[in-house]
């Protein structure tokens, strides 16, 4: 669940991955002072004047899970991932593959996800239950370089050209 943290850019984030991590048993907690972060303190100003929070991809350099630890050691495990809408800049098999060989669940319905990626945040229903998180594909791509997967679970057998191309696009991203 640690690629959880990777996928936060907004107050609005924190609050669907607390609820996220709640649902679990876990918490996310401060690296330096291991203050856990809950409705509470992000009620209170201090903490965003002093910029304990940076939200994006520094987010997990400050902040930790706390709770049931990962057995399998992956950071999508626990994730249920759904993918809305039909652009990708990467195609929905690979990234299907990627969430899997990172521990992920793919399912079909909205419903049974506690990750939801659309191609725009509109296209996702943000009335849903707040233990849901929904992100952007290019926020998904992020949290999904942070698991550095192995090149061997990527690459199997030689590269099309538009494989080659979308290898390019990701590995510089």
């Amino acid at each position: 669940m640690k690629a959880l943290l990777d996928m936060i850019d907004t107050e609005d984030d924190l609050r669907r991955a607390i609820a996220v991590c709640a649902g679990k048993g876990m918490a996310i907690v401060h690296r330096g002072s291991n203050l856990e972060l809950d409705e509470g303190i992000l009620n209170e100003r201090w903490l965003r004047e002093d910029n304990v929070l940076e939200f994006g991809a520094n987010f997990a350099n400050d902040w930790r899970l706390s709770g049931r630890p990962d057995p399998r050691g992956k950071p999508f495990t626990g994730l249920r991932v759904h993918l809305v809408g039909t652009t990708w800049a990467m195609p929905c098999e690979l990234q299907e593959q990627w969430i899997t060989k990172a521990g992920g669940l793919v399912v079909d319905r909205h419903d049974q996800a506690n990750v939801i990626v659309a191609p725009n945040r509109q296209l996702a229903n943000l009335d849903m239950r707040a233990a849901v998180l929904i992100i952007t594909e290019e926020v998904l791509r992020r949290a999904l370089s942070e698991a550095c997967l192995p090149p061997s679970l990527l690459r199997t057998k030689s590269l099309t050209d538009e494989a080659a191309r979308l290898w390019t696009l990701l590995s510089s991203g």
